[in-house]
């Protein structure tokens, strides 16, 4: 028996006098369902599980909500997608997934169409290839003005959709008043509801799909005073209370983000995640038209890391690294074996460097790129990365 049905029979024993409640004909059978619902140290229960680890310990947990808090453009967005891609990838060093082929679900009720198609972009870019609607779908509300049918929309997707991990951007536009006590318990406690999946027993009944418990995090921002980090209104303390990891995003005066865990059922991580965001430019396969994205980069995770150098080129900013240089290779390489000469010179009309920049990326990609004793050519070896992404 389902929780519902049980719901339904206590309401309806409910409505007898307490003289009568043992003569009810339901009566022993609920007392026996109710049992379900006792637990002790003896209960045999799943272990807790996480979708992500960082540093080896877990985080972000099934069957349950996760507080993302912050001042307004201060990183909620870009820190999700960095959560999104390590999920996606399999790991954002040292952000790691526990599982794969995991599902995501990208809920945004407050940003334009068009700026939640930059997110998309900017995960695609930061995974190296396109994600498909297997593993990762936005979802666009802002243009739903009626509350209660977006509900009702997320209980669809979640039964048709069955995803792992659900980024709500953000919940508080799924009611009316953030300081109205019963809106606000109702939003958070659908929240964990739809977190905690659907059984077996409970799918056959109610004619849904059976599905894991899923990971839920719900951006929300903090009170406008700088003073104050608090989360907005009564569903800014419904949330904190009822979350099982709260965590909150910042920005210093370098442009440096800081997402960290401050508050955790479990074991609490012990550092903040750090990071940047850089320009990137991203063309459009089939207009040709062009976008600015600003895509993160990790940012002094390591005890005594130096900042990274930084290259400057016509296609934006970001740090000199294997990767970064291995898609600038790949991009006038691929396909176009060329005299070493000719390769200088392309990359450096392609991104604008100086010829002797140019000439030392081979220092940080030997693997990537070789010359072939046939034609005298060099040749990218190294991994592709998708089109239409301008980047790595």
């Amino acid at each position: 028996m389902v929780l519902e049905n049980i719901t339904a029979l206590l309401h309806d024993i409910g409505r007898h006098s307490a003289t009568q409640l043992s003569s009810h004909p339901e009566w022993d059978e609920i007392q026996q369902k109710i049992e379900q619902f006792f637990i002790d140290s003896n209960t045999q229960l799943e272990e807790r599980k996480h979708l992500l680890e960082i540093d080896g310990i877990k985080c972000f947990p099934r069957g349950d909500l996760v507080a993302i808090s912050g001042k307004e453009k201060c990183g909620k967005t870009t820190a999700c997608r960095i959560i999104a891609t390590a999920l996606l990838k399999g790991d954002f060093e040292p952000i790691k997934a526990v599982e794969n082929n995991l599902r995501i679900l990208w809920i945004d009720t407050e940003q334009a169409r068009i700026s939640t198609r930059s997110v998309s972009r900017a995960v695609d870019m930061m995974c190296g290839q396109p994600q498909t609607a297997e593993h990762i779908r936005y979802l666009n509300l802002r243009e739903w003005g009626d509350r209660s049918t977006m509900v009702l929309l997320l209980r669809m997707m979640f039964d048709s959709y069955r995803p792992d991990l659900v980024i709500l951007d953000g919940i508080r536009d799924l009611i009316t008043d953030f300081n109205d006590i019963r809106e606000s318990a109702e939003i958070v406690l659908e929240c964990m509801r739809l977190s905690s999946g659907v059984t077996a027993e409970r799918a056959a009944a109610e004619k849904l799909h059976e599905r894991l418990p899923c990971c839920i995090a719900c951006i929300l921002h903090q009170n406008k005073p700088k003073d104050d980090n608090n989360m907005r209104g009564h569903l800014g303390t419904e949330l904190a209370n009822k979350a099982g990891e709260v965590w909150e995003s910042s920005r210093d005066d370098d442009g440096v983000f800081t997402f960290e865990q401050t508050r955790s059922r479990t074991r609490p991580l012990d550092k903040p995640i750090t990071f940047k965001v850089f320009s990137r430019i991203f063309t459009d396969q089939n207009s040709g038209k062009t976008e600015e994205l600003g895509i993160p980069e990790l940012w002094g995770m390591k005890e005594g890391e130096a900042e990274p150098e930084m290259i400057k080129t016509k296609e934006g900013t970001f740090a000199k690294n294997e990767v970064n240089i291995q898609w600038m290779l790949w991009k006038v390489l691929d396909g176009h074996p060329m005299k070493w000469e000719d390769l200088l010179r392309a990359i450096v009309s392609r991104f604008g460097l100086q010829w002797r920049e140019a000439a030392g990326l081979k220092n940080y990609v030997s693997d990537t790129i070789e010359k072939d004793s046939r034609d005298l050519l060099w040749h990218y070896i190294g991994p592709s990365f998708a089109e239409p992404c301008e980047g790595a």
